[in-house]
């Protein structure tokens, strides 16, 4: 059964994972629809989440932020944000695999924005960002 997670001009974080939360898993759902911050859903302060076939969609900041070692995004469309798809910063040991990633504005697809020690990105699909930017490293 999928699950199905809409805000509307929502003054706080879409999904956060926060103080130290571990072992949290978020499957099959749609998040989209979320109007501030930094991305639909962040990982700040949870280590060995694990966040799979998702829908994450025309969201105001991107689809993704990762801030935390160890951690998986499998499975997932990440599309029609308007910021990134997946951030990554200063995260070791993360797994990202096995996504769709596009039509993310205006920096594209994934961005690894500083150390990123061990994380992987193993078959990704990437497409149709505007800038044209498919990966950035920042660091």
């Amino acid at each position: 059964e999928r699950t199905n997670i809409e805000w509307v001009n929502e003054p706080a974080r879409c999904i956060g994972i926060y103080e130290g939360a571990h072992h949290i898993k978020i499957r099959n759902a749609e998040v989209k629809h979320f109007s501030t911050g930094v991305a639909a859903i962040e990982v700040e302060e949870g280590a060995n989440c694990e966040l799979s076939t998702l829908n994450v969609h025309h969201n105001q900041g991107g689809g993704f932020f990762l801030n935390q070692s160890n951690n998986v995004v499998m499975q997932t469309q990440i599309h029609d944000n308007a910021g990134v798809g997946i951030t990554v910063w200063n995260t070791a040991n993360t797994l990202i695999y096995n996504n769709i990633i596009f039509d993310n504005a205006p920096f594209g697809a994934i961005a690894v924005t500083s150390y990123a020690n061990g994380t992987m990105f193993i078959n990704n699909t990437l497409r149709g960002s505007i800038n044209n930017y498919g990966c950035r490293n920042n660091y």
